[in-house]
Order: C-alpha cells, then structure tokens, then sequence
C-alpha cells in the first residue's frame, strides 16, 4: 500500500524557513505528496483555495475567507474548504488521497479538519498556543481535543512533552535541529545591511511576535548605546510601530534560510529575549540551534529547552535584570580566542548527532509503526462488523 499524502495545519506560512513545519514536511515530502495548509487569511474578497507547487510534491494552500463573516461562519467556511482540497487532491492524484495523514501544528485548524476520516492523526506541537498574542479563548479546548484524537504526538522539547503526554500516552519528545554545516561559516561578506552598522551588534533572530520582550530590547538598547541591537525575522501579529524606536535598535526583516548564515556570522553575540511566563518556557527557540552551530555567544532568558546547554557552557541563561551584564560578558568572550576555540569543540561535540534528517528519521519510524497499527485495528474491525 502507497504511502498516504500529508494535509499540514502549519501555524507559520511556508516562507517561514527556519521554522520546524517547513523542515519537516520538505523531508516527508520525498516520498509522498504534502499539502501544506497556511492559517485562514481574512479578506475583503470572497471564499478562494489557493494551491501552489512550490517544491518537488509540496503545495502550499492559501485559505481566503471573507472578514465580514462571525467566528462560526469563518469556521464552517474552512471546513468546507478543507474537504474541498482533500476532493481536489483526489482528482490531482488518481484517488489515492482519500485518506491523507492529517498533521498539525495549529490545533485552531481540528475544527476545521476533524470530520474527515485520515490515515492518522499527527499533533507536532512546538510551543504552547497561549503565547499568541491572539490566542482565542477556546484555544485551549481544541488543543485538548487534538490531543485526544491524535494517534501521534510530537513535541519539541522535554517540557512540553511532560504537559502533553498527559493527555495522550502515544506522545514523544522529538526536539528541532540543525544542519550544523549550514551555518558553520570561516569568513565571509557581511550582507550591506548589517556591514552598515558599525560596532558591536547583538542579534536577535527568528519571528518577532508575543514571545519577544520588547521591553527587554528597548532597555538593552537604552544602556548600551553603542551596542546594535539587529532584529532579523518577520514580525508575527506585530506592527513595525510596536518596535523599539531607538537609533541602536534595527529591524532587518525576514531573510532567506541561505542568507541567515551570513546574518548570523556578523553578529558578535546572539540574544533569546523571550518574557518569562510558564507559556513562554516551554516553546521551542527556532533559532537557537543554529545560532549555536554558528559558534556564537548565546544570552538567553530562562527556556526549557536551552537550560541543558547552558549547564554545559554553551549558554548563558539569565534573568532579564541580568542581561546586559550578561551581553558585555558575552562581547568579551566573542574576542578572545581561547575561549573561540573551546567553544567550536563543544559545539562540535553536543551537534555531533544533530540534524533535521535524523529526527525525520524518528519521526518516520514511529509514522509507520503507527499507519500499520491503525490498518490492523480496522482490519478485525470489519472481521468484527461482518
């Protein structure tokens, strides 16, 4: 039996490339067809599906739903348009679509897909859904609904793998990672961008959303005003007026996941400034592995999932009073080439067996063990039936 095609309730757009959705479906699509559904964007215009083949068997779908339409109304249009693009991927492949995997990382997307019948029901869940700033209230209770129909849950860290499994035994902590050797620069340019901040720089990279204590940059900005601080992502339910205004603080923008490796070489140190709640903690750093792999000083606030690098020297974790101390400590080590040295063997030595392939791998293990577990239950259940 041919291996069923992926329906992707992604809670970032494909253009996001650093984020775990794109690393993750770009390897499962090697084998099957993925169709990577991006969050319901609210319009002026009518109800429209937007497919796209952006990939050798990726299509990105674009769900427009008119704005003027209530909360209940908007959900049914998604689920019609939902079962829509499953009839659609029937036509685009001979019928072998009938039933998809279902695969989400937004859980607002169950209600709009929790009617078909799927192969299997993947959650890969990456952070806590309360840190969006426009987190609905009923958030929490589709989360817990998924988690409750999922034949599979994924999590991206130990933390969220202890607040999940709670809800579904067939959960397993499948951290992001990194392909070191992307980002493992020895000289290169500095993108004209960056090479016109002159002196020391600070980055900060990944989507700026509701997680980022902007409050945190505003005061590193405000002590240090010969330090840069460079923001580069794209801003998430942010407006570029929400910013820092300061003249030491910039906003880059998104870029390519080829440019980042210069981006992130032409900083002297990296900062995760998230706000410290108990949501906050346990989400998933997208670019802390790759900052890592760059060799950089690393100054974050207290996250789950980089505490354990901290206790070996590859961090520093500290509270947001602290940071500056922190980033001046950090700018000091970035020149001293003993410590450059130390800390290119232990980056070496905790990356070792880090890569995207191996957790897909995993990840691809546990699928098939799973789909041939679920096609034996409804095997003796028509046996039973009949």
């Amino acid at each position: 039996m041919g291996l069923p095609d992926v329906v992707c309730f992604s809670h970032v757009p494909w253009a996001f490339d650093l984020e775990r959705p794109r690393h993750v479906m770009r390897r499962l699509a090697r084998e099957r067809r993925v169709f990577f559904v991006e969050e319901p964007v609210l319009t002026a215009s009518e109800t429209a599906t937007v497919i796209r083949n952006v990939e050798p068997n990726v299509h990105v779908v674009s769900l427009r739903i008119p704005a003027e339409l209530e909360r209940q109304e908007i959900a049914a249009t998604q689920r019609r348009c939902v079962s829509a693009l499953v009839g659609e991927m029937d036509e685009m492949g001979g019928g072998r679509s009938s039933r998809p995997m279902l695969w989400f990382y937004s859980p607002a997307a169950w209600v709009a897909a929790r009617d078909l019948e799927p192969s299997l029901v993947v959650y890969d869940c990456v952070g806590e859904a309360a840190t969006r700033r426009a987190c609905a209230p009923e958030l929490r209770a589709r989360e817990v609904e998924l988690l409750e129909h999922a034949d599979l849950v994924f999590t991206a860290g130990t933390s969220l793998f202890e607040a999940k499994r709670r809800h579904n035994v067939s959960t397993y902590p499948l951290p992001s990672a990194v392909d070191a050797d992307d980002f493992d620069l020895c000289a290169a340019a500095l993108p004209a961008d960056l090479a016109a901040l002159r002196g020391r720089r600070v980055g900060v990279f990944g989507p700026i959303d509701a997680r980022i204590d902007l409050d945190l940059v505003e005061h590193i900005a405000a002590d240090r005003p010969d330090t840069h601080v460079v923001l580069v992502g794209p801003l998430v339910d942010l407006d570029p007026s929400e910013l820092p205004s300061r003249p030491n603080v910039h906003w880059l923008g998104p870029k390519p996941y080829e440019e980042l490796p210069l981006y992130i070489a032409g900083c002297d140190v990296a900062l995760v400034p998230y706000r410290l709640d108990p949501e906050t903690r346990k989400t998933e750093a997208s670019a802390f592995l790759p900052c890592l792999a760059a060799r950089k000083p690393i100054v974050a606030t207290p996250i789950d999932e980089i505490v354990a690098y901290a206790e070996r020297g590859l961090a520093t974790i500290v509270e947001p009073s602290r940071v500056v101390g922190a980033l001046d400590a950090a700018l000091l080590e970035a020149r001293d080439p003993a410590l450059v040295r130390a800390r290119k063997g232990a980056v070496a030595s905790a990356l070792a067996r880090t890569s995207w392939d191996r957790t897909c791998a995993a990840m691809t293990h546990l699928l098939d063990e799973a789909l041939a577990a679920r096609r034996i239950a409804e095997r003796r259940a028509l046996r039973v039936s009949a």
